[in-house]
Order: structure tokens, then C-alpha cells, then sequence
């Protein structure tokens, strides 16, 4: 049997993350899909940071994160408290510390909910792709828009290699648990700590007893934990049937929010509905069913679930977990 996920915390100190894709697997399998790139000279900068691109272990295959104020300072807690009517706007610091290019794709979550945002005072949009050179390091400025009186968790999604579409079975065997890298944090809009959101824990999804299973795997059949790694379809058929698996054997209760990406937009789960939140006993496991609506040209798409751990809580690095599993390709033909 396949090792299954991981939990994974992350840490909004300036740190280390290896990647578990060999630049040699992601190099040999490359089949590379045309993508328009935004320019990373940005306008707003902040000092102190231009050595960053000399950190030490660029060749150790590693990606550095960090969060920054707009004073240079990198941010050392998770959690801030925001005034009403105030904009979030601070820098997001990625190292690309291996030795070749790259490209990157940011896309921006806010309560659970892909959300437009700005970088460098431009247009808002959905997501924002650009190339880093080998052992380059940025600091991205962004802007996310007022939020609502109350408590809310925003979540920065770094995909790695979205250019690459490879349907190679090697390729696809090791995007697991690493194809996507996270920034996550919290706040409190207006002196409250209030959740409006009704989470309606475990309105979706059928729940058994089983220890097998801690995090998420996604599979083209009910019962199977076989990974899935590629999907060819016909145009003509509407529906892509799947099925999400969250599993539970950290020895206590634990909470999620399942999301997914198709061609890196998010996409309805079930009944609607863009995301859905799980309550799971230790040795649970829940498992949805989810029938995509499939309206794309012929080409390769990349489909990837992401599962957020302790949904709506202040965060700190103990509580802030993101995970998710193998990119599965989509081959419309």
C-alpha cells in the first residue's frame, strides 16, 4: 500500500522547505503547457532583502517562505488583528533555492473561498504566475481587499511547475504531498473573534471506522486507495466522477475544510457547494463523492484536492496545517 498523507505544519519564519520532487524526475518528464507570466519587478519593495538570493542550500532543492511587513520585518506570529475598512497589505517572500528556473502560480483563499487579490497595486485577479530564476529570492507585495467584522483564515497557495502538464506516471507519483506549498494565517476584523459562517460539520460525506488512512487521497473508485495519478476522457462526456477520502489517526477529534483545483480554479465539491467541513473521531475516516462538471477544450488539466486542517481558529505554528495529495492529471481528448 502507497504512503498515505502526512500531517504538515508550516511556519511563517523565513525557513527551509524540501521539495519531494527531484529536480531530475520534474526535468525528465517535462511536457510543458504555454502560460502567460507577470512581471516581478514590482514597484513597491521593501530594504534589506536583496542578499536574500544568496541564501546558502540552493542546491539542496529547497523553496524558502516568509511573510513580511510592510517595514521589511519578517512577520513572526500567525494571527493579526485588523481594523474595520483596513486592506491586508504585506510581502510574501519565496526563495526558489534549487538550480534551475522555475514557474510559480499564487492563488489566494480567503474563509475557504478562492478570492481575487492585487500584487504591486495592480488589477485584481484570480492568480498570479511568474518565473523565478535559479537561487532567485522575491518579496511579492499584495493587497487583499476589507473583510467582514469577525475571524477569518486566509490561505496563500504556491503551485510549483504549473506550466507542466506531463501525464508521465513518475512525474505524477511524486507531486504527492509536495506539488503545492502553503501560507496560511489569521485575523480578527474589528476587535472580533466571532465565526459567521455556519461550518455544518459533516453534512456531506459517509463516515466508517478505519485506521488507515491520515489526511486525504483522492481515487477514481469508491473503495480503492490505488493512486490516482492520470484520467483520459472523452470531450463529449460531462461529468468527471471522483472520490475525496479525509482520514483521522492522530488519536484525538480533529477538524477540516476540503477544497479542490481544477486547471487551478476551484471548483464545486458537492451540492453546490465550494467547500465542505469534516469532523472526524481518531480512526475515522469520511468519504465524499463528487461528480465535476467537465466544459474544457482538448488538453491536459491538472486536478488537485487541498485540506485545511483546524478550520476558523487563530492560528499559531502549532495549529496551521495545509495539506494535499498527488496532482492527478485530466486528459480531455
Amino acid at each position: 500500500m502507497i504512503k498515505l498523507s502526512k500531517n504538515l505544519k508550516w511556519i511563517f519564519i523565513l525557513s527551509l522547505l524540501l521539495t519531494g520532487c527531484s529536480s531530475n524526475v520534474e526535468k525528465s518528464s517535462e511536457v510543458k503547457k504555454e502560460m502567460v507570466l507577470e512581471n516581478t519587478n514590482f514597484s513597491n519593495t521593501i530594504s534589506g532583502t536583496s542578499d536574500r538570493d544568496n541564501l546558502p542550500n540552493t542546491e539542496a532543492g529547497g523553496i524558502s517562505l516568509g511573510l513580511y511587513n510592510a517595514g521589511g520585518n519578517i512577520e513572526t506570529v500567525s494571527h493579526f488583528e485588523i481594523d474595520e475598512n483596513e486592506k491586508i497589505n504585506k510581502y510574501l517572500s519565496i526563495g526558489n533555492l534549487i538550480n534551475k528556473d522555475r514557474i510559480y502560480k499564487l492563488i489566494l483563499f480567503v474563509d475557504y473561498e478562492q478570492t481575487n487579490f492585487s500584487i504591486d497595486g495592480r488589477d485584481k485577479n484570480s492568480d498570479f504566475t511568474f518565473k523565478m530564476k535559479a537561487g532567485e529570492t522575491i518579496e511579492i507585495p499584495f493587497e487583499i481587499d476589507t473583510l467582514e467584522k469577525g475571524l477569518h483564515d486566509i490561505i496563500f497557495v504556491i503551485a510549483k511547475y504549473p506550466d507542466n502538464v506531463s501525464l508521465d506516471e513518475d512525474f505524477r507519483k511524486q507531486t504527492d504531498l509536495n506539488n503545492l506549498l502553503f501560507m496560511r494565517f489569521s485575523t480578527s476584523v474589528g476587535n472580533d473573534d466571532t465565526v459567521y459562517k455556519d461550518l455544518n460539520f459533516n453534512k456531506y460525506g459517509k463516515i466508517k471506522t478505519e485506521d488507515i488512512l491520515d489526511g486525504i487521497f483522492v481515487s477514481n473508485e469508491k473503495n480503492d486507495y490505488k493512486r490516482w495519478l492520470t484520467e483520459d476522457i472523452s470531450k463529449s462526456k460531462k461529468e468527471l466522477t471522483y472520490y475525496t477520502h479525509i482520514g483521522n489517526v492522530s488519536g484525538e477529534e480533529k477538524t477540516y475544510a476540503l477544497l479542490n483545483l481544477f486547471d487551478w480554479e476551484q471548483t464545486k465539491i458537492i451540492d453546490n457547494k465550494n467547500v465542505t467541513f469534516h469532523k472526524l473521531k481518531n480512526n475515522q475516516v469520511a468519504t465524499l463523492k463528487t461528480n465535476l462538471e467537465i466544459n474544457n477544450k482538448k488538453g491536459v488539466y491538472d486536478m488537485v484536492p487541498i485540506l485545511v486542517h483546524n478550520p476558523f481558529q487563530k492560528l499559531d505554528m502549532y495549529n496551521q496545517g495545509v495539506e494535499t495529495s498527488i496532482r492527478t492529471g485530466i486528459n480531455i481528448e
